[in-house]
């Protein structure tokens, strides 16, 4: 009994400690909001959640932003399509030429050395930090 009470307690220490919390949007470092402003500026913040590690912004318009503890984003979301103002403008215009018309539901910066951006259509590219083509690869 002493050791379920105490495997019990230990759970829920630990599960308290590894919580996301939500907190005010205005305790995001201001270059997260600037960020979100240039990017996003129809959409309003919804609620933020903050880990141990990152800030995770959820807008009205559905898109879901993870940023790191200085404010980079990180990770980008959303079902219904993305802008891709964030990348570099070869990026952004190879995506306009090559895949008109599909939209863009994932763009992830893979540690400030590459950008990883996932189609609608399942097609993941990679791209450069100015913006060439590394890599394109098909989930489905």
């Amino acid at each position: 009994m002493k050791k379920s009470i105490f495997f019990l307690l230990v759970l829920s220490v630990t599960s308290f400690m590894f919580a996301e919390k939500r907190i005010s949007p205005k305790k995001l470092p201001q270059n997260t909001i600037e960020f979100i402003s240039q990017h996003f500026p129809s959409s309003k913040i919804k609620h933020v959640e903050f880990d141990h590690d990152e800030f995770e912004v959820k807008l009205d318009s559905g898109v879901k932003i993870e940023f790191d503890l200085d404010g980079v984003w990180e990770t980008i979301k959303s079902k219904r399509g993305l802008p891709t103002t964030m990348l570099p403008k070869l990026a952004s215009d190879y995506l306009l030429l090559t895949h008109p018309g599909v939209n863009v539901v994932k763009i992830e910066q893979n540690f400030g050395n590459f950008y990883e951006v996932e189609l609608k259509d399942g097609l993941e590219i990679y791209f450069s930090l100015t913006g060439e083509v590394i890599n394109e690869k098909t989930d489905i």
